[in-house]
C-alpha cells in the first residue's frame, strides 16, 4: 500500500516539475537573487540534489517573504514542499504546501494553488493519512 502512494507521489513531484520548470515569476523583468535561486533550485532537483534544491528554495522562500512577493513566494514554498517530499520528510512536505496554498489563493494564482494542494494530499498519504489527502 506504501509503495503505490509513493509511487503516485513521484508522479505527482515529476508534475510538478514540469509546471514548476521555467516559471519564475517576480514583480519585475529583472532578474533577481531570489529569481536565480528558484532557477537553481530547479536544476538541483532535476539533477536529483534535493537538499541543494530545498536549500535554493528557502532562500528564495525568504527573500520573497521579504518583498512582499506572494506568488513568488508560494512557488518557492511548492518548490521547498517537493524537495521534502523527494526526501521522505512528508509532515515538512504538507507544511510548505499548506503554507504555500494559502499564499497562492490569497494572490489568486488558482493553478500554482492547485499545485500546492496536489502536493500537499501527497504529502498527507505518504505520512499514513490518505484521509487527509482528500
Amino acid at each position: 500500500m506504501r509503495y503505490r502512494y509513493l509511487t503516485l507521489a513521484m508522479t505527482l513531484i515529476s508534475l510538478a516539475v514540469v509546471a514548476l520548470s521555467g516559471t519564475v515569476v517576480g514583480s519585475t523583468d529583472e532578474p533577481t537573487e531570489a529569481g536565480a535561486m528558484l532557477v537553481e533550485g530547479q536544476r538541483a532537483f532535476n539533477d536529483g540534489d534535493f537538499r541543494q534544491a530545498l536549500d535554493r528554495w528557502d532562500r528564495a522562500a525568504d527573500a520573497y517573504r521579504e518583498r512582499g512577493e506572494a506568488a513568488a513566494q508560494a512557488q518557492a514554498l511548492v518548490g521547498k514542499g517537493m524537495a521534502y517530499l523527494a526526501l521522505g520528510r512528508f509532515p515538512r512536505a504538507g507544511a510548505a504546501m499548506a503554507e504555500a496554498r494559502e499564499l497562492a489563493a490569497g494572490a489568486g494564482d488558482r493553478a500554482l494553488a492547485m499545485r500546492a494542494a496536489i502536493g500537499q494530499g501527497s504529502a498527507q498519504a505518504l505520512s499514513g493519512n490518505p484521509d487527509g489527502a482528500k
